[in-house]
């Protein structure tokens, strides 16, 4: 079952908590439905399109097999599908190397949230 699959990517992740956990079986079920996610070589990504704005949120990306480049082709397979949107993402500003898997597909730094996010985003102008 791909939800189960998707699940057990995560719940690898140390940083993913119980509470974080309870809901996100769920959520990438209803992701699935929607159709609003890509999975690809042990890579998930899934992401919000914005109705009333020309914007898609990337949410997260999560690859079960780190370090060998399929969560660069991922991401660059969605920036190409939303080739004529503008693109943000928020990011813990700790997370130092998923910070510069998006400064190199193109991503700029938009703003500091607060004390823990950062928002990037990439321009339909820059993509």
């Amino acid at each position: 079952m791909l939800v189960k699959e998707i699940y057990d990517i995560f719940k690898q992740e140390p940083i993913f908590q119980n509470a974080y956990m309870r809901f996100l079986y769920q959520d990438i079920q209803r992701n699935i439905d929607k159709g609003t996610y890509i999975y690809q070589d042990g890579v998930y990504l899934d992401y919000l399109i914005y109705k009333r704005k020309e914007e898609v949120k990337l949410n997260r990306i999560i690859s079960k097999n780190k370090g060998k480049g399929n969560a660069t082709k991922v991401i660059l397979q969605f920036l190409s599908k939303f080739k004529n949107k503008d693109i943000i993402l928020k990011v813990d500003k700790n997370n130092i190397k998923a910070i510069n898997l998006y400064i190199k597909v193109g991503f700029i730094l938009e703003k500091e949230l607060d004390n823990f996010y950062l928002q990037y985003k990439k321009s339909q102008a820059n993509i």
